[in-house]
């Protein structure tokens, strides 16, 4: 038997949560609906992670989290982790490197890009981002707040308005939403 524990950040999604655990049920398929903010409390998320993976039946770990993405790349770096343990115990059992259980050497060397955090004042942001580039860096990150862009026609789109966020201007139009 598997189960899908439906991680929340907040009992604010919990109406989400219940939505997809019903969906679930239509397909005999077991669910538990916990609440973990990863921004509030992350070591009760690793703890919940590492109770759920204490048991050996399958999972599959569904995140909802408003608007926020760090619950979900806490989960998945936190399983990415163990994974990555598992197959370094294999290497050490085999002798071998994991590059070479995983299908051996790709390539020689890889570009890597540079995060570049938000900043509320467009100017200091191109300048944040002309400053990696001059250190060598060819693809860069950023995370463009809602702040910056919510002054602008059309730019926000949501099918409903946010109860958090009620003075940004929503636009179905743009979308193609009705």
């Amino acid at each position: 038997m598997s189960l899908v524990p439906i991680i929340m950040g907040s009992k604010s999604d919990l109406k989400h949560g219940q939505e997809i655990a019903a969906e679930l049920a239509k397909f005999s398929i077991a669910s538990e609906i916990r609440v973990a903010s990863a921004h509030k409390a992350p070591q009760y998320v690793l703890g919940l992670l590492a109770d759920y993976e204490a048991d050996p039946q399958p999972k599959v770990y569904i995140t909802v989290a408003g608007r926020s993405n760090a619950l979900s790349g806490l989960v998945v770096t936190a399983m990415s982790g163990i994974e990555i343990a598992l197959w370094d115990l294999v290497g050490r059992a085999t002798n071998l490197p994991v590059y070479a259980l995983l299908g051996g050497k790709f390539r020689d060397k890889i570009l890597c890009y540079a995060d570049t955090p938000s900043r509320n004042d467009p100017l200091e942001m191109v300048e944040q981002l002309k400053r990696r580039l001059a250190q060598g860096y060819q693809f860069l990150k950023m995370d463009v707040g809602i702040d910056l862009v919510a002054h602008i026609p059309g730019a926000i789109n949501s099918p409903t308005p946010s109860a958090t966020s009620p003075s940004i201007r929503r636009s179905s139009k743009a979308s193609g939403r009705r």
